[in-house]
């Protein structure tokens, strides 16, 4: 029977990237290889005329549904555009076979079925102009006069991941606790010889001050684990390391996502370059026994 299940799967993935070839441009959370690197028993779920990703997990005889660490988001993927009556269709079959579900959703608001509750996300991202007299006149005031102050810095953006990782681990858990395996994954989706990646610097004299990984999909760029040194803050590495980036990607049509946040300073910084919100929801849903729900609660009612 496991065989036969496995089987399946296999197929329906298989289904899945035939559609994601077919599309012009996608989101790189959607990508088989990003998925299998992050959640390695992801599995299709079929939803009317639509696939979606699903990394289910079990607490005993509950079935668990959440937001993998490092994904953004998660989309309905098929031959035409979901449209909210395909968003509401899906969460109602979801909340049919789990007991918890927190997820984040490439869309806008839509109707939600009872018993769910939403948020609403904001990721920031900036269409890069023909050349950067355009880019960099766009910025805000207060980003023109930091990059005007600032003692330039070395960049690079061919830093390495054995000197990017140490830096990453060193630095980013000095301001958020997150597990170890978020950095094994993080260094794993960096190793992966299918994803592109590009690992930026900047350089205070010889040492490494501000890092981030770019995730190179398409004409799309993805902003990651970005983390900055102590001496960072003063030198104004992060703001120099950015500048530099859009200024050489200019005329190529890319898309610069910073992947968003919730943090009215962070909104800012990215809004200084010129950047436009783009809205996502998050959606959540509870049918777990009490004391199990104090544990797991996902949106907290207003």
């Amino acid at each position: 029977m496991k065989q036969v299940e496995k089987e399946t799967n296999t197929s329906i993935q298989a289904q899945f990237a035939l559609l994601l070839a077919q599309k012009k441009s996608y989101s790189p959370y959607l990508h088989p290889d990003y998925l299998q690197t992050l959640t390695p028993n992801w599995q299709p779920f079929q939803s009317g005329a639509y696939l979606f990703p699903l990394a289910p997990r079990s607490l005993a005889h509950l079935k668990l549904l959440e937001q993998p660490l490092l994904i953004q988001h998660f989309a309905l993927v098929g031959a035409k555009t979901p449209l909210s009556v395909d968003y509401t269709a899906l969460l109602n079959a979801l909340s049919a076979k789990f007991h918890y579900i927190d997820l984040c959703l490439d869309t806008a608001a839509f109707p939600l079925p009872a018993g769910w509750k939403s948020q609403e996300r904001v990721t920031y991202r900036l269409a890069l102009p023909e050349s950067p007299q355009l880019l960099r006149g766009a910025y805000s005031q207060h980003l023109k006069r930091i990059l005007k102050k600032s003692s330039a810095l070395s960049i690079s953006k061919d830093v390495s991941i054995e000197a990017f990782m140490p830096f990453l681990r060193q630095h980013l858990s000095n301001k958020i606790k997150l597990p170890a395996s978020f950095y094994n994954k993080a260094e794993e989706l960096l190793r992966n010889p299918v994803l592109q990646w590009q690992i930026c610097g900047a350089y205070s004299g010889a040492s490494l001050v501000a890092a981030c990984a770019i995730f190179c999909h398409g004409q799309q760029r993805y902003y990651q684990l970005a983390v900055n040194a102590p001496a960072a803050k003063e030198l104004n590495a992060m703001h120099q390391l950015l500048d530099r980036l859009l200024v050489d990607w200019c005329g190529q049509e890319i898309i610069f996502d910073f992947e968003g946040s919730m943090i009215a300073g962070l909104q800012r910084f990215y809004g200084g370059f010129g950047a436009k919100p783009y809205i996502y929801t998050r959606v959540s849903y509870s049918k777990l026994p009490w004391p199990l729900s104090l544990w797991k609660h996902g949106i907290r009612s207003e």
